[in-house]
């Protein structure tokens, strides 16, 4: 009983979250698989389809991405809450992110900042790939880049 209360508990407070965002399920979005890279055809953003497997802070998940040379394009950057967490197929059992991601599945950066009350700017969203839960991690911890460019 209580593993099923906090089961749907996770679930209540996930979906509750992507609707304050105004998040979106991409469950039947197409993908276009091309070489490191996968391009979502509904929201036209390309996504690297592995990590390096290295761990970073926020601020260096940042300088990754745009520092990024992928596929002969070097417009990369770390996504927004929004668009990290269109990756996740809520219907899906663990492993929650979609199948042709490739790497861990645990929690990766997004660019947006938790604005908390007072001015507290130490935080950002992040989204983990296994379970989909969308929470936020203080911006020195140590988490998973998955970088996304316009397609456009």
């Amino acid at each position: 009983m209580k593993a099923s209360f906090q089961r749907h508990f996770g679930l209540l407070a996930c979906l509750t979250l992507f609707l304050a965002l105004g998040i979106h399920s991409t469950t039947y979005a197409e993908y276009l698989l091309m070489d490191d890279e996968v391009v979502d055809t509904t929201t036209q953003l390309t996504w690297m389809q592995s990590n390096d497997e290295y761990k970073r802070t926020w601020e260096e998940a940042l300088d990754y991405c745009e520092n990024l040379t992928l596929g002969g394009e070097s417009t990369w950057r770390l996504p927004n809450i929004k668009e990290l967490a269109s990756l996740v197929n809520q219907e899906r059992e663990a492993p929650a992110a979609h199948y042709f991601f490739q790497g861990k599945n645990s929690s990766y950066w997004s660019s947006t900042t938790v604005r908390k009350n007072g001015g507290d700017v130490s935080s950002a969203y992040i989204v983990n790939f296994y379970d989909g839960r969308l929470s936020s991690s203080n911006k020195t911890s140590q988490l998973y880049v998955r970088c996304v460019r316009s397609t456009q």
